[in-house]
């Protein structure tokens, strides 16, 4: 109840706010608390004013890789409980269908916006992991190696860039090519790099 109560008191107090900073900073505060479709709101708000503005495509693709998080925790939540002894909880699977093409349709979304961004700024590179990572989830792998690469390149050091890669390649189906990717991460360190070698 105090939740509801907060978020009513700070959407009266925000409602008179009108400027896209002001919108922007709205929508990053409804981010960050897990209200995905009102920090939309306020995002769509502040791009209907600038609509060629780079960070503001990036928070929208953004936001729509945390509402694709909660929706992953929800249907895992949702998986969980049905799978527990005496649970009234089944598995429907029209729902757990409709959970998991909106999940695939907020990566779609979020590519979208992540695109424009790099339209509109070619070296926002804080766009080129969250993007290569939903062209990872939406199975649409080229595109995905693409945008690790160019990270790769920037950060040779960055431990998860380099273990997609190597998922990357195995969903293609090129095994060897993914071995040598987790190698890497296992010679920096990584214990997930060794499981998927192990795999």
């Amino acid at each position: 109840m105090r939740t509801f109560a907060l978020l009513f008191i700070v959407t009266v107090l925000l409602a008179g706010c009108s400027s896209p900073k002001q919108m922007i900073e709205n929508g990053q505060w409804y981010e960050a608390n897990n209200y995905p479709d009102k920090a939309e709101e306020y995002y769509e708000k502040a791009l209907d004013k600038e609509p060629e503005n780079a960070q503001l495509h990036y928070l929208l693709g953004r936001n729509k890789n945390r509402e694709t998080n909660m929706l992953l925790i929800q249907r895992t939540q949702y998986c969980a409980l049905s799978s527990v002894d005496n649970s009234e909880v089944t598995v429907d699977r029209d729902s757990l269908l409709a959970i998991d093409n909106r999940i695939q349709a907020c990566h779609q979304e979020a590519i979208g916006h992540f695109l424009k961004a790099l339209e509109f700024n070619p070296k926002l590179f804080d766009a080129h992991y969250p993007l290569a990572i939903s062209y990872l989830e939406t199975g649409q792998y080229d595109m995905a190696l693409y945008y690790f690469e160019q990270i790769t390149r920037r950060e040779p050091d960055n431990v998860q860039a380099i273990i997609f890669l190597g998922q990357c390649h195995e969903a293609k189906g090129d095994r060897s090519k993914a071995n040598g990717y987790y190698q890497q991460g296992v010679n920096m360190g990584s214990t997930r790099a060794q499981e998927l070698l192990n795999g």
